[in-house]
């Protein structure tokens, strides 16, 4: 009379029953009428193009160049689309939101490069010849800064290396790994 498929007793504390619940729910969803869940077109083929440049090898991606990749024409929604997915994949450990120096926001496409290069940091001031776990900020970002760790062979081309330290930088600020004063980096923990 109220229209139900069935009625199904249970008991959570033994089982009872929960078997035939979940095989008479089943049967009564009408799963030709459902609607197929699909990413909309414009954020697939923003992380399409996200997954492109990362297999490509590049390594930093500014947003402005991501929604020109987009078709970015209409502002609001486009912006608002590339935002949402690049916290998506930051979210899933896939890239890295960060900002350069100069506070353009970025994406780092290539993670491990953020880890090497902290990694390198984080040794270059355990080793600071002054015995103080600090870096001077503005020597960081010189393409002679050595990097302990880090081969010359195996550093990146200077452009990307330095929106990567200037990045890798940014992160370790935000995250409490060192903090900035007077031109320094301090990392207290060493």
């Amino acid at each position: 009379s109220c229209g139900f498929a069935d009625y199904c007793e249970t008991s959570a504390i033994t089982g009872r029953g929960v078997k035939e619940l979940c095989e008479t729910v089943a049967k009564a969803i009408d799963w030709d009428r459902l609607g197929k869940t699909s990413r909309p077109e414009l954020f697939q083929r923003i992380r399409d193009e996200i997954e492109e440049r990362r297999k490509r090898g590049e390594v930093v991606l500014s947003y402005s160049e991501l929604h020109k990749a987009a078709g970015y024409r209409a502002p609001r929604s486009r912006k608002t689309a590339v935002h949402a997915v690049a916290e998506q994949l930051a979210a899933q450990g896939i890239i890295a939101v960060s900002r350069t120096a100069g506070g353009t926001p970025v994406l780092v496409l290539q993670v491990q490069e953020i880890e090497r290069y902290a990694g390198s940091l984080i040794l270059a001031a355990r080793e600071n010849p002054r015995g103080v776990p600090a870096l001077e900020l503005r020597a960081v970002g010189h393409a002679r800064f050595p990097l302990p760790g880090i081969a010359k062979k195996d550093r990146l081309p200077r452009k990307q290396e330095k929106s990567v330290v200037e990045c890798t930088v940014q992160l370790m600020l935000e995250h409490g790994v060192c903090f900035q004063h007077e031109g320094l980096l301090v990392f207290p923990s060493l």
